[in-house]
C-alpha cells in the first residue's frame, strides 16, 4: 500500500514539475540556402534533451520550421534538403520524369514565341520572366508537403506538433503579416518569396512576399504570441554590410531587406550566430557542409544554454509524440474542382483533365492531382497554374495563354545542313481542346512546311486524335562540304510527302502508345505504311543530351511502289512490294560523379519481304544511321539498311553548368545490303566525335571535330540552334 502511494505521488510530482517547466521558443532567422543551417541546429539540441515548445520563423527558417512542426525529425528534413527532387524545386527545374510525355508537343527548332490574341498582349512579360525561379515544381510540391497538416491542425497552427508562426510581408502596406492560422503551405510560400527570385502569391488577399523584408528575424513574434520563459534564436544572416558587387543574390539581399535587426536580448534567451554567410542564397547544393556547420555550431552552445535552462526532454519522448501526431496527419482526396478566374471553355478544360481521374475512382488523389498538374503543364497552354486546397475542393488558379503563337529559330552550321525555321500555333481549350501548328523550314539544302494537328481526347489516361502532313525536299550530298564549297560534290534530291493519322495515348507520364496510317511518297516511291509504336523518353534536352533515358520500339508494315530503270529496257519498270520492319532503339545516360556522365546507345533493325532490284531506291527507302547532325546531308550507302545493329559510347565532361566537353563513338555494321545477307559483323564502320557544347536557354552551341570510315575523312564546324528538321513517312 505504502509503494503504490509513494509512485502515485512521484507520477503526481513529476507531472506538476513538468508543467512548471520553462516553455523554450525557437526563432529561426531567414537566409536562403544558409537556412539548411537551422536543421543542424535542432538536431543538436535534440540530440542533448532540449527541448522546443514553440517556433517562429521567417523565409527558410519558416520552411524547416514548419516541418519541425509538423513532426519531422531533422534527419528526414535533411534527406528531403539534400535529394535531387529539392534542388529540382528550389532552383525551378522541372524534372522531365514528372512531365507527360504524350501531352508534350514534338520538339520544334524554335528559339523563342510569344503569344497572342484577342486581349492585349504585353510582348516584355512574355520576354522577360517574373521570377528567376520557375516556380512550376514548387507549386505542386508545397501543395503535396503542407496539406495534410494543415488537415490535420484544422487550420490553426496551435494544434501542430509544435505551435509555429512565420511572417510574410505585406508591400502594399508596408509592414510584416504573422501567420498563425489557414493554409500551412501558403503561409510559409508567402514567406519564402523572395521579390525577383521566387515569384509571390496571394495569401488571405495580399500579395505575400518574403517576411524578411520587415522581419527576418522574428524574435517579437515569438514573445507577443508564445511569452516563452527562454528563447534560443538561431541567425543565419548578418547585419547590414557592404553587398558583395559579385554576387547579384547578395545585392539583392541588401536591397531588399529593410530590417536587420538580429539581436536578443541575454536576459530573455540566447543568440545562435551559425557562421554561414560566406555561402549564396540559392547554395542549395551545399546542402550537406551547411547542416554539418549549424551542427557543429548548436553542439557548442549546448552547455552555454544548459546552465540557464533547467528543462529537458528526451529525445524518446519526443519521438513518441511526432508518432501520436503522426497517426493524426490524414491522407488527402479532393471531391472537386473549382477555377476562380478562369471561366467558359477554358474552365472546362481544365475541369475535365483533372476530373477524368475522378470519374474512375471516385475521388481525386494527390497523385491524381499531381498526374493531372503535370499534364496541364506538358501541354504548354498555361504559363502558371497554382493548386491549393480548400477543404475537399481542389483550386486551380491559372493564367491561361493567349490562343495564337509565333515562333521563329532555326540550325546554324558551317556545314550544309543550315536552315531557318518558324511556326505559327493555336490553341483551343476546352474538354476536347484541340491544338495545330504550321511550321516551315528554309536553307540551302533543305526545305520543308508541316502542318500538324492534335484532338485531346477526354479519358483518364491523356489521349490523343494527331494530323499530320509534310512536304520536303532535301539535298544529298556524296560528301561533307563547307556551305560555301558545294559546287564541285556531286548531289541529288530526294522529296519526301505525306499525310498520316494517328492515335496516342499515354503510359504512365514518360511513356506512349502510338498507332499510325500515313501514304505519300519517298524519293520517287510511292508508300501506304501501318506503324506501332512505344517510347519512353526522359532525355534531359532537345539535342546533346546528359541526362536521361529514352527506349523506343516500332513495327511496322508497308506497301512500296517504285518506277526504276532495268539495264536493257527503254521505260522504267514498276516494281510493288510489301515490307515489315521492327526497329528498336535504346539511349541511357548515368552519372558518374558530379562532373561526369557516360551514355550508352543500342540500336537495331530486322526487316521480312522483298528488296527493290534498284539498290539506290531500296537504300533510300531503308533506315539510316546518322547519328552526328553533321552527317545528316550525305548519302552514305555503308549507313543504311533495314537490318543493322549499331553500338556507341558518349562520354560527358561537364567543365561548368552550361558548358559540356562531349565525345561521341559508334560502330554500326549491317546484316544484309539489299537481298545479300551479311555474315554479323564482317563489315563494320565507325563514326567519331569530339565536342565542346554550350547550353543556352534559347539553343545550344557546338564547336566539333569529326571522323566517320565510310567518308573516309575528318570534319570540322561549329553548329548553333536545335537540329529538329520534319519527321520521315
Amino acid at each position: 500500500m505504502i509503494n503504490r502511494t509513494l509512485v502515485i505521488l512521484v507520477t503526481l510530482l513529476a507531472t506538476v514539475a513538468m508543467q512548471a517547466a520553462d516553455k523554450v521558443g525557437l526563432v529561426l532567422s531567414g537566409g536562403g540556402a544558409k537556412g539548411v543551417a537551422h536543421v543542424g541546429v535542432i538536431k543538436a539540441l535534440e540530440d542533448n534533451d532540449i527541448p522546443i515548445d514553440y517556433v517562429a520563423g521567417t523565409s527558410m527558417g519558416s520552411i524547416v520550421g514548419s516541418l519541425y512542426c509538423c513532426g519531422w525529425t531533422p534527419d528526414s528534413m535533411l534527406n528531403m534538403m539534400t535529394s535531387k527532387d529539392f534542388l529540382d524545386w528550389s532552383s525551378g527545374t522541372i524534372n522531365k520524369n514528372n512531365l507527360s510525355f504524350v501531352s508534350t508537343p514534338d520538339p520544334t527548332p524554335e528559339w523563342g514565341k510569344i503569344s497572342f490574341g484577342s486581349d492585349n498582349t504585353n510582348i516584355a512579360n512574355q520576354v522577360l520572366p517574373k521570377s528567376l525561379i520557375d516556380p512550376t515544381p514548387m507549386n505542386i510540391e508545397f501543395l503535396k508537403l503542407f496539406t495534410p497538416y494543415t488537415k490535420a491542425c484544422d487550420g490553426n497552427f496551435d494544434q501542430l506538433f509544435v505551435p509555429f508562426r512565420c511572417v510574410f510581408s505585406d508591400v502594399y502596406k508596408k509592414h510584416k503579416v504573422v501567420c498563425r492560422k489557414g493554409s500551412l503551405g501558403e503561409s510559409v510560400r508567402g514567406s519564402m518569396s523572395f521579390p525577383l527570385v521566387y515569384r509571390s502569391i496571394m495569401v488571405d488577399s495580399i500579395l505575400a512576399f518574403d517576411g524578411g523584408i520587415y522581419d527576418n528575424f522574428p524574435v517579437d513574434v515569438m514573445r507577443e504570441d508564445f511569452h516563452p520563459d527562454f528563447i534560443i534564436g538561431v541567425s543565419v544572416s548578418k547585419p547590414d554590410g557592404k553587398p558583395n558587387v559579385n554576387n547579384m543574390y547578395s545585392e539583392l539581399e541588401d536591397l531588399i531587406i529593410q530590417n536587420n535587426d538580429y539581436s536578443l536580448d541575454p536576459e530573455l534567451g540566447i543568440k545562435i550566430q551559425v557562421p554561414v554567410t560566406n555561402f549564396g542564397v540559392l547554395s542549395f547544393d551545399q546542402a550537406q557542409e551547411i547542416y554539418n556547420i549549424g551542427y557543429q555550431t548548436g553542439l557548442q552552445w549546448v552547455d552555454s544554454i544548459k546552465s540557464r535552462l533547467k528543462a529537458r526532454r528526451p529525445l524518446v519522448e519526443v519521438n513518441e509524440r511526432r508518432a501520436r501526431f503522426a497517426e493524426k496527419v490524414p491522407e488527402i482526396t479532393f471531391s472537386s474542382v473549382s477555377t476562380p478566374g478562369v471561366t467558359g471553355k477554358d474552365r472546362d478544360y481544365l475541369v475535365s483533365v483533372f476530373m477524368s481521374r475522378e470519374r474512375k475512382t471516385g475521388s481525386l488523389t494527390m497523385n491524381d492531382v499531381e498526374d493531372s498538374y503535370y499534364n496541364v503543364i506538358s501541354q504548354g497552354d498555361v504559363s502558371e497554374l497554382l493548386p491549393e486546397a480548400n477543404g475537399d475542393e481542389l483550386v486551380l488558379k491559372a493564367n491561361i495563354k493567349q490562343p495564337w503563337r509565333a515562333s521563329a529559330g532555326g540550325w546554324l552550321s558551317t556545314g550544309v545542313g543550315s536552315y531557318i525555321y518558324a511556326g505559327l500555333g493555336y490553341h483551343s481549350l476546352k474538354k476536347n481542346s484541340v491544338d495545330a501548328l504550321l511550321s516551315l523550314w528554309g536553307g540551302q539544302s533543305y526545305i520543308a512546311v508541316q502542318l500538324n494537328g492534335r484532338i485531346r481526347l477526354n479519358s483518364y489516361n491523356p489521349s490523343y486524335i494527331a494530323l499530320e502532313g509534310v512536304a520536303s525536299k532535301k539535298k544529298y550530298y556524296d560528301n561533307l562540304p563547307f556551305f560555301f564549297s558545294t559546287k564541285n560534290i556531286e548531289s541529288f534530291v530526294s522529296n519526301v510527302n505525306f499525310v498520316r493519322v494517328a492515335y496516342e495515348i499515354g503510359h504512365g507520364r514518360s511513356a506512349l502508345f502510338k498507332l499510325s496510317a500515313a501514304f505519300g511518297e519517298e524519293y520517287k516511291v510511292k508508300m501506304a505504311k501501318g506503324k506501332f509504336e512505344y517510347e519512353y523518353n526522359t532525355l534531359g534536352q532537345k539535342t546533346f543530351a546528359e541526362t536521361g533515358r529514352r527506349f523506343y520500339a516500332s513495327l511496322s508494315g508497308m506497301r512500296m511502289e517504285s518506277k526504276n530503270p532495268i539495264e536493257g529496257r527503254e521505260s522504267p519498270v514498276s516494281e510493288a512490294i510489301w515490307r515489315g520492319k521492327l526497329d528498336v532503339l535504346w539511349n541511357n545516360y548515368y552519372s558518374v560523379n558530379q562532373n561526369f556522365n557516360i551514355g550508352a546507345l543500342l540500336q537495331g533493325g530486322i526487316s521480312i519481304g522483298k528488296r527493290f532490284s534498284d539498290v539506290k531506291t531500296d537504300l533510300m527507302t531503308s533506315n539510316s544511321f546518322i547519328p552526328l547532325e553533321s552527317m545528316d546531308n550525305c548519302y552514305v550507302p555503308e549507313l543504311r539498311g533495314d537490318d543493322f545493329v549499331a553500338i556507341g559510347a558518349i562520354p560527358i565532361w561537364k567543365l561548368f553548368q552550361r558548358i559540356q566537353l562531349r565525345g561521341d563513338a559508334y560502330a554500326y555494321t549491317k546484316f544484309r545490303d539489299s537481298s545479300q545477307w551479311h555474315t554479323p559483323f564482317s563489315k563494320t564502320e565507325f563514326l567519331g566525335r569530339v565536342s565542346l557544347v554550350g547550353t543556352l536557354p534559347f539553343a545550344s552551341i557546338a564547336v566539333f571535330s569529326s571522323y566517320s570510315t565510310a567518308l573516309r575523312g575528318w570534319n570540322f564546324g561549329v553548329n548553333i540552334g536545335w537540329f529538329i528538321p520534319t519527321p520521315k513517312l
